[in-house]
């Protein structure tokens, strides 16, 4: 009895500290986790340390040698994806710290870097940047073409909502972006983009802010060319946001095909008046040849 009494204690014993290392473990992985939470939100609040910095001590105007191009390149890199580490903050002190950041300090000083360093910025945003642009996120491992277009586009929408993203810089980066997505993403694979696609390209629910006229002046523009490849891939582009129904204004598209009909017009016109240039040249110079006959004779 004293020994079943004893071994009754021992396995109650036994179990209360198999118990208790449950809950050790428990307790412990919850105190990962809110060590790690509170591991990413100090990172976050830090970084605004390197920003300050950076906007403070770094003139875009002086980067006028091929390495301080690069250097400076290099940081406007970092600083996207910065944006894209910090586009989800929670709604507390910390987040609302740097919001400020994003939309009072970092606007005017990337405003200067657009005016002194357009192209260097812009290249910062295609599918494919220069390689000293690769640097953070996705190309922090060897990303998959399809990878890096989906993690490159949700990166660049991650700083639309600042006023970032210019006019001029949108005709500049998205003739590069229509191009991936038309060789370089299968059918399938680009539907995923579908919805973040339409948030930017649907005039009405765009972030972006610019006039339907203007958010595809990238492709209108190509139909005032005389050149027949412009206008074609110009017809594919749109034929990628018909695929995913992401709405185009038929006025718009009816001055887009107006423009090209036009455009084809005076080419056709360019080329008569060349093809009557060259056999009245042609004309010319039989009759030329056949008067110095007629007096050799």
């Amino acid at each position: 009895s004293d020994r079943s009494g004893g071994g009754a204690a021992g396995g109650t014993a036994g179990g209360s500290n198999i118990g208790g290392s449950d809950r050790g473990r428990d307790g412990g992985q919850q105190a990962t986790g809110d060590s790690n939470d509170s591991s990413i939100e100090e990172r976050q609040l830090l970084s605004r340390y390197g920003i300050w910095l950076l906007i403070g001590l770094v003139d875009p105007a002086e980067a006028n040698t091929n390495e301080r191009i690069e250097l400076l390149g290099r940081m406007l890199a970092m600083l996207c994806q910065w944006f894209h580490n910090t586009a989800c903050l929670p709604d507390d002190q910390a987040g609302s710290a740097l919001e400020r950041i994003k939309s009072e300090s970092i606007h005017g000083w990337l405003m200067k870097v657009i005016e002194s360093q357009f192209c260097l910025f812009a290249n910062c945003l295609v599918p494919s940047p220069p390689d000293h642009a690769q640097i953070g996120g996705h190309w922090e491992c060897w990303p998959s073409m399809t990878n890096q277009i989906k993690e490159g586009f949700k990166r660049l929408l991650c700083l639309v909502p600042y006023d970032i993203i210019t006019p001029d810089i949108w005709s500049y980066i998205m003739p590069f972006w229509m191009e991936s997505f038309r060789y370089d993403l299968a059918e399938d694979e680009l539907s995923e983009l579908k919805i973040l696609l339409s948030k930017v390209l649907d005039p009405d629910l765009s972030p972006l802010g610019l006039e339907a006229d203007v958010m595809y002046r990238f492709i209108s523009r190509s139909f005032d060319q005389q050149l027949p490849g412009e206008q074609e891939q110009a017809l594919s582009w749109l034929q990628i946001l018909t695929l995913l129904e992401i709405p185009v204004p038929m006025y718009l598209l009816e001055q887009m095909f107006l423009a090209g009909i036009k455009s084809f017009q005076s080419l056709r016109e360019m080329c008569i008046q060349q093809q009557q240039k060259l056999e009245q040249d042609s004309k010319q110079q039989l009759s030329t040849k056949e008067d110095q006959q007629q007096q050799q004779q």
